[in-house]
Order: structure tokens, then C-alpha cells, then sequence
């Protein structure tokens, strides 16, 4: 596999790169690096589609809302 790091703009050092979705023509991967990296969502799904694909920092407006949010997904 060709070293990501070097072909695009990544902060940090590569820890794991492994193949995502799938795409129709070209191949995705999935990079994560020992960075963490800050998303933002100020809805429960945007919140709980940053956290599938491993999200490990969420800013909000409201963080009640999305937390309630996010117990009410759980449960459903």
C-alpha cells in the first residue's frame, strides 16, 4: 500500500488505514492518525454518524440536545 502520509496533507503520524465503504470506481480507506480530530454536529445523527465512522472529539451548541438526542437513538 502506498504511504498515505505522503501523498496528501495528514496531521500526525499514520496509525491504521483500512479500507471503507464501498466505493464504485475508485477504492476509500478509512486514515486515522495520532492526531485527535474535532468534528462538529449540533444534531444527534450528525453527532452518531461522526462516532460510527470513530470520531474521538464532537463540538456542539448544545450539548443537552444532542446527548438526550443520542440516548433516545439507543433506545430505539
Amino acid at each position: 500500500m502506498i504511504d498515505a502520509g505522503k501523498i496528501f496533507a495528514l496531521q500526525g503520524n499514520v496509525i491504521s488505514c483500512e479500507a471503507y465503504g464501498s466505493g464504485h470506481i475508485n477504492r476509500t480507506f478509512l486514515v486515522c492518525t495520532d492526531v485527535c480530530n474535532v468534528f462538529w454536529a449540533d444534531t444527534a445523527r450528525e453527532a452518531q454518524a461522526y462516532f460510527d465512522i470513530g470520531a474521538d472529539c464532537l463540538l456542539t451548541n448544545d450539548f443537552q440536545r444532542v446527548r438526550a438526542g443520542l440516548e433516545n437513538m439507543k433506545h430505539d
